[in-house]
């Protein structure tokens, strides 16, 4: 995901069963779906999509290894929750990326019932 910035991720209060909804760090919107999950080692990477898993080649920034879980709004907002361990500690934040036109369609998901 290409990061233009970062932003604090939130959460909707709990629900009864101890569960909270994902609102977009960007528009507030609580419309927000799984487009993918990635995790990263070096110079590799494994992504896993609405089309199965794939082993990529990655451009890994950081040191150690970091998990992403990225998502998408339905205002056409693109953002992650990322992990990244490094020396005993974990480290979260949340990269945005580039929007794009609900109108033309939103990306695949990954889970759809």
């Amino acid at each position: 995901m290409e990061t233009n910035s970062n932003l604090d991720l939130s959460l909707l209060p709990p629900t009864n069963d101890h569960s909270s909804v994902v609102i977009c760090p960007v528009c507030g919107l609580d419309c927000t779906h799984l487009k993918s999950v990635l995790t990263e080692q070096k110079d590799r990477g494994v992504l896993v999509t609405s089309t199965g898993t794939h082993e990529i080649d990655v451009n890994h920034s950081g040191r150690g290894s970091a998990v992403s879980i990225n998502f998408f709004c339905e205002s056409g907002h693109h953002f992650a929750l990322r992990f990244q361990f490094h020396k005993g500690s974990v480290f979260a934040y949340c990269p945005i990326g580039e929007e794009f036109n609900p109108a033309e369609g939103t990306p695949d998901e990954l889970w759809r019932d």
